[in-house]
């Protein structure tokens, strides 16, 4: 009769130990999520730690390679978010300059589209010519021109490639 005692144990101690697990690791999920929505990022500390890193990074040879600064931009890459006659406005989010910047640099370009414009449409397997009329609201588009498009919020555009819309189960969940 003892035996059947030691696998009664055996069989509650089991239970018990899987009831306190499961909500131990709930009590630790909730503690790290709510830690994590409650990081005061301009308290003290939290500031200290950011400029700490920030000089950390600034003295290594990476800060060279980030924070290069392009002389010479012919092209961009955005979201069409209007078509009015024959040109567009594209909204492109920049990454160039500062990466300890808390904002990115955001950018709306007007583009120009004329008689030399080439308009494609990639492929899966390159791109295809399609008339300007298939460029419509929500397109991502790849942007080229032919002079330096830096600091210029207006351009004509040499082309336009309209790039595969990517399914809403492939996009990234944030």
């Amino acid at each position: 009769m003892s035996w059947k005692i030691f696998i009664l144990l055996g069989i509650v101690l089991f239970f018990l130990g899987c009831v306190s697990g499961s909500l131990l690791s709930v009590r630790f999920y909730s503690l790290k999520n709510s830690s994590q929505s409650n990081i005061d990022t301009n308290s003290p500390a939290y500031q200290a730690g950011f400029h700490a890193a920030r000089k950390l990074v600034e003295g290594s040879r990476l800060w060279e390679f980030v924070n290069t600064e392009l002389d010479d931009i012919r092209f961009i890459a955005g979201t069409v978010n209007s078509v009015e006659g024959n040109r567009i406005v594209i909204h492109s989010e920049s990454i160039i300059g500062d990466p300890f910047s808390r904002e990115p640099a955001i950018n709306d370009y007007t583009v120009t589209i004329n008689e030399n414009t080439q308009v494609l449409r990639a492929t899966e397997t390159g791109s295809v010519p399609v008339p300007f009329i298939e460029i419509s609201l929500g397109n991502t588009v790849v942007v080229t021109s032919q002079e330096n498009i830096k600091n210029q919020p207006e351009f004509v555009a040499k082309e336009v490639q309209i790039q595969i819309p990517i399914p809403d189960e492939l996009k990234p969940q944030l």
